[in-house]
């Protein structure tokens, strides 16, 4: 493994899923680039035992980076956090409960490495309802097919889905993401980006994605719905910048 600079770095928030962080290390180092991706995880105060798991990969890969912070915060703190030391020039979230095609790294950064004019790119996931399946050997119950990238359409619901890959220049023009999100804070970056720059959908399955009533969108629908409206006000009726 390379020890730098990286040409993805990929984002794992870890808080209370010690029975995901396994598969989700094994996922991500079965990359086909797996050699120019920079694995960073990040320990929200969690009252698992990730950091183990963490530890025993670090023994065997060079390419993992470990934070940890004695209190929980969000999600998109975690996110922050990780993108301030990423050294890759791309960047992905991680979720420890959804899985990828092995190479839905290569095809997406080929994608960003060749569009400069693209400033995120974004592809199709199956679904299961089986934990820790693997690309490999999974058990389909659906399928997301996105919507193809239109800023208009962005502001009424979030269809970039759970697995995007963005530039992390981006950061030093828009900021980084809302911690004062829960769930919504993805929608809010995308929608803050989607103002001047363009994405990409790539009408294709490159990832799996683990649907659970444990996950953030789910476990508070009253706090989805504070956040949706909050969004709905905030960039409702905006003058656009982008022109197809």
């Amino acid at each position: 493994m390379q020890s730098g600079p990286y040409l993805v770095s990929a984002i794992v928030s870890a808080y209370n899923c010690e029975r995901f962080i396994r598969g989700c290390l094994i996922d991500l180092e079965s990359q086909t680039i797996a050699d120019r991706t920079e694995i960073i995880v990040v320990n929200s105060g969690s009252q698992q035992n990730e950091e183990a798991v963490v530890y025993g990969f670090q023994k065997k890969y060079d390419n993992i980076k470990y934070i940890k912070t004695d209190q929980r915060e969000s999600v998109y703190a975690a996110w922050n956090r990780g993108i301030l030391t990423a050294t890759g020039k791309y960047i992905t979230n991680a979720n420890t409960d959804d899985r990828h095609a092995a190479h839905a790294f290569e095809r997406m950064t080929r994608v960003l490495d060749t569009r400069p004019d693209i400033a995120l790119v974004y592809a199709n996931l199956w679904i299961t309802e089986t934990e820790n399946e693997t690309w490999d050997n999974f058990t389909p119950v659906g399928k997301f097919v996105w919507k193809d990238f239109d800023p208009q359409t962005l502001a009424d619901a979030c269809y970039i889905g759970p697995q995007p890959m963005w530039r992390k220049n981006l950061h030093r023009k828009y900021g980084y993401f809302d911690v004062l999100f829960d769930s919504a804070g993805d929608w809010e970056f995308w929608l803050r980006l989607s103002q001047t720059e363009k994405f990409l959908h790539l009408n294709e399955e490159l990832g799996l994605y683990l649907k659970s009533p444990a996950s953030i969108e789910h476990r508070d629908l009253n706090l989805s719905l504070i956040e949706f409206k909050r969004i709905k006000r905030q960039y409702a009726g905006r003058k656009l910048r982008w022109t197809k």
